[in-house]
């Protein structure tokens, strides 16, 4: 018989709380940094050497989100076949797909962003007028 409080539940539960405040974080922390990116007037260089900066923190929040997303992954899949979330995700023919790995697309697609809009501040960097 399992204890009222299996560790492994109660370790997902966090791991969940995490993953969310850190997906939270990353849709709060892009947009805001782009507008200060875009409305802080400065030379050309400094935009490029900002949304640089903004690169390379996307890339590692990314990579934390990532990351803790295989820890709650990991955790799902040691709950046990009469875990409530075994026999929920049973019952959910539609969409057949995790709805947590969809989410590791929203920085993989801000990260991407960041990058392109990196790229092509270039020129003006590179090339003032």
């Amino acid at each position: 018989m399992k204890p009222e409080h299996d560790p492994i539940d109660l370790e997902r539960k966090y791991l969940e709380g995490l993953l969310v405040s850190r997906i939270g974080f990353y849709l709060i922390f892009a947009p805001v940094y782009l507008q200060f990116a875009y409305q802080t007037p400065v030379e050309s260089w400094m935009r490029t050497f900002v949304l640089g900066i903004g690169t390379v923190a996307s890339v590692l929040l990314g990579l934390a989100i990532w990351r803790t997303h295989q820890f709650v992954q990991n955790a799902l899949d040691r709950l046990g076949p009469s875990h409530p979330y075994n026999t929920l995700k049973e019952d959910i023919s539609w969409p057949p797909w995790n709805a947590n790995k969809v989410l590791l697309g929203i920085p993989l697609i801000i990260t991407s962003l960041f990058i392109v809009l990196t790229y092509s501040s270039l020129p003006s960097c590179l090339c003032p007028p």
